[in-house]
């Protein structure tokens, strides 16, 4: 009897272990296995405040940009300039801004303090803030100085200085001497460079009337170029045309077909006539 016991057992035990087997199998197929980013190196930490500092003194939308736009421009400038490094994600750049933001803020703490300990007025509030058995321990510790006279405020300040203005005259006579001879230093130097304004203007209109005449006698000589360039043309036509002239002339009409020689007879009387008339206007009356 319980032989058949410790098998139905086993079998039980061995079923369970099979199904948890299987469900932590289930479990673990949910999704993709992430593996964990290392931490943050110092350059990184140096590229995440660069990404920070760039973005929030952008002076196109440093003042209106919200926190989710804030840092996901911070991301993608970060992602940017990672270089080797691993990618980062939103969630981790702002978790370690947090954490050097932190950090920074113990360390201005102290530096605060180092450099206001010795001031007056820290001082005092230190004092006052002291329980009643330490008062003694702070007063130790105060320098020799401590006790000398609050620094004085801006209004207070304001309020003595018109007071001693007030209270000297030769002061504001020495001021208005002081304006005037500024005024006169700013007549002479608005002078000076009026005289240079137009020594200036001279010049240039002597530049400006030299490169006139130039310009007129630049197209002067251009014109005569092209008249000269006509003469020629109109003295090889005249050569041309008494080439032609000639070699009607010399035609013997006699040798000629009726047509042509009724032509070549037309040209010659009108080349004759024309020599005639040429002659006629040359002989002086």
């Amino acid at each position: 009897m319980v032989e058949s016991v410790q098998p139905a057992v086993m079998k039980e035990s061995q079923g369970d272990g099979e199904g948890a087997s299987v469900a932590a199998g289930r479990r673990r197929k949910v999704g993709p296995s992430r593996s964990k980013l290392s931490n943050f190196s110092p350059k990184e930490d140096v590229f995440l405040v660069k990404s920070w500092l760039e973005i929030s003194y952008d002076p196109i939308i440093n003042i209106g940009q919200k926190k989710e736009g804030f840092w996901a421009r911070i991301t993608s400038q970060y992602n940017n300039k990672r270089g080797s490094f691993p990618e980062r994600s939103f969630r981790s750049l702002q978790s370690r801004w947090e954490t050097i933001k932190a950090e920074t803020s113990k360390f201005a703490g102290y530096m605060a303090n180092d450099l206001l300990k010795d001031e007056p007025k820290w001082m005092e509030l230190n004092i006052r803030g002291a329980r009643p058995g330490d008062e003694d321990a702070i007063a130790d510790h105060i320098p020799t100085y401590s006790g000398s006279k609050r620094l004085m405020g801006r209004d207070a300040a304001k309020r003595q200085a018109k007071k001693s203005a007030s209270s000297s005259p030769s002061d504001s006579s020495q001021y208005v001497s002081k304006l005037q001879d500024l005024s006169i230093q700013k007549i002479s130097i608005w002078q000076e460079e009026n005289a240079k304004k137009g020594s200036l203007y001279e010049q240039m209109a002597a530049i400006e009337s030299q490169r006139y005449d130039e310009v007129c006698q630049h197209n002067q000589h251009m014109a005569a170029i092209e008249e000269e360039k006509l003469r020629i043309m109109h003295k090889k036509a005249d050569i041309l045309q008494t080439h032609e002239e000639e070699h009607i002339l010399r035609i013997d009409l006699d040798k000629c077909a009726p047509r042509l020689c009724m032509y070549y007879e037309k040209k010659q009387q009108e080349i004759l006539k024309n020599i005639g008339a040429d002659g006629d206007d040359s002989v002086d009356p």
